[in-house]
């Protein structure tokens, strides 16, 4: 236990037993990069392995220094396990805030729980930012709902992590604000904690940092002050999937002409396809320069086809929302398929042999580019994992606004919000791809660990 709370420190024996249970957790979080014999890789991969020269105006370039950095300093098989020591360090502290009086023994076993329930191993196995959207969510929850403020060491870790995870992607800042302001209303009403200054100074400041660094790369490198360079073509790429675009476009080309007119009976409406983006040699996206869009032209058409079709707009988001929900685990024809040697101009491998080359045969050999690695994954399991978790979560959130146990019934309604929030995000915003919902489905099963926890040790007080 922390002596700085004034709890009685491990026995040796005891201290034996944490680091046996951590080393344990720590293997499981990167088993499937030891079981596939390297890192996992999704085709997003091929700009994360990249120098900070080298970048693409889609994603912000942090995750990709981090990256570069662990990899320079030691191998690209070194970044799993650093993500691995990541999540275990974060759901520690996280734990610690949360239910105190909880022992180090306790706290480590829900960890390790947590970790072999969930699909937290392949998100930590994966070279994708994807694992930092959930330890970003349950960090802040930690710093802002503590009853008592954790030490400047703890503090600093927590608020590093949530700065990070919002840098490492803009769908995560999307999703961290609307939490953040979440959990200080419950901390000020629900729990009647108030909101000291100091807390909400330093919240809306790592909020500023959060947006301020990636607008200003993306100033500095292509030019606009942006959260996101290539939002305009993301979001009418959603649009043309659904047929709203081509619909728009089909009416107003006559009047106001847009350089994508001329490329109308190309403009494929596929649900999730993408094909705007990625079909073709160049795609339209890259003929257009819709990537960069210097003058913004995609940005306003994408809001003007919203401002004609709301209602189907909203529906559109409704619907890949709710299909997100029910893509349960990662997939092995999109996500984890392949992308070896194989399968001609594959920019994963290519980034990998330009960047890394000593990491080059293992990568050829790994199961996953020869199509073996699909019979380690226990997508039954994850599934079942996965469901139970949310019906545990709504079961417990329940139990305890009935019992009118304030702190409990708070953090259960907030990882509750967070997953909903964040899965409405991803989804509407985006598209319903798998990994979205998977980064995230994990806090359910944290939420509960948690309450055991909670409820464990206040029993435990009591007697």
């Amino acid at each position: 236990m922390d002596v700085a709370r004034g709890l009685t420190p491990p026995k040796a024996t005891t201290r034996v037993v944490i680091l046996t249970i951590w080393a344990a957790a720590v293997l499981i979080a990167i088993a499937p990069a030891i079981a596939n014999g390297f890192p996992l890789v999704f085709s997003d991969t091929n700009v994360y392995v990249r120098p900070i020269y080298d970048q693409w105006e889609g994603t912000p370039p942090f995750y990709s220094i981090f990256v570069f950095v662990v990899a320079r300093a030691s191998a690209l098989f070194a970044v799993p396990f650093v993500q691995g020591i990541c999540t275990l360090v974060i759901l520690e502290l996280a734990l610690q805030n949360l239910t105190p009086l909880t022992s180090t023994v306790s706290r480590a076993l829900g960890s390790l729980v947590i970790i072999s329930a969930t699909q937290l191993p392949w998100l930590a196995s994966w070279i994708m930012p994807d694992v930092f959207g959930g330890l970003g969510i349950i960090a802040l929850v930690a710093v802002l709902l503590a009853r008592s403020q954790p030490p400047l060491w703890q503090r600093m870790i927590l608020y590093a992590m949530v700065v990070f995870s919002g840098m490492s992607s803009t769908a995560n800042v999307l999703t961290l604000v609307p939490i953040a302001l979440f959990c200080l209303l419950i901390r000020r009403v629900w729990l009647e904690l108030g909101v000291p200054i100091r807390l909400l100074i330093t919240t809306v400041t790592l909020t500023a940092v959060t947006l301020a660094l990636p607008i200003a790369w993306n100033f500095a490198k292509f030019g606009k002050p942006s959260l996101n360079v290539a939002s305009g073509a993301l979001l009418f790429s959603k649009l043309v999937d659904a047929g709203l675009a081509q619909r728009y476009l089909a009416e107003k080309c006559s009047i106001s002409p847009h350089p994508i007119c001329e490329h109308l009976n190309k403009l494929v409406s596929v649900p999730s396809s993408q094909s705007f983006l990625w079909d073709g040699s160049p795609p339209l996206a890259s003929q257009l320069n819709a990537w960069r869009d210097p003058d913004n032209s995609f940005k306003e058409l994408a809001y003007d086809i919203l401002r004609t079709y709301p209602v189907e707009a909203l529906k559109l988001a409704l619907n890949d929302t709710f299909h997100l929900f029910t893509a349960l685990t990662l997939d092995f024809n999109d996500e984890l398929k392949p992308y070896g040697n194989g399968e001609p101009g594959n920019s994963v491998r290519d980034k990998i042999e330009q960047y890394h080359r000593v990491g080059i045969n293992a990568f050829d050999s790994a199961r996953q580019q020869n199509g073996a690695l699909e019979q380690f994954y226990p997508s039954i399991l994850y599934a079942i994992t996965t469901l139970g978790s949310y019906v545990g979560l709504v079961f417990v959130s329940a139990i305890s606004l009935l019992r009118r146990n304030r702190e409990r019934s708070a953090t259960a309604i907030i990882f509750l919000f967070s997953t909903l929030i964040g899965v409405a995000i991803h989804g509407g915003l985006v598209g319903p791809f798998a990994r979205y919902h998977v980064k995230l489905s994990w806090l359910a099963s944290f939420a509960i660990t948690l309450w055991v926890l909670q409820t464990a040790s206040s029993r435990a007080s009591r007697t």
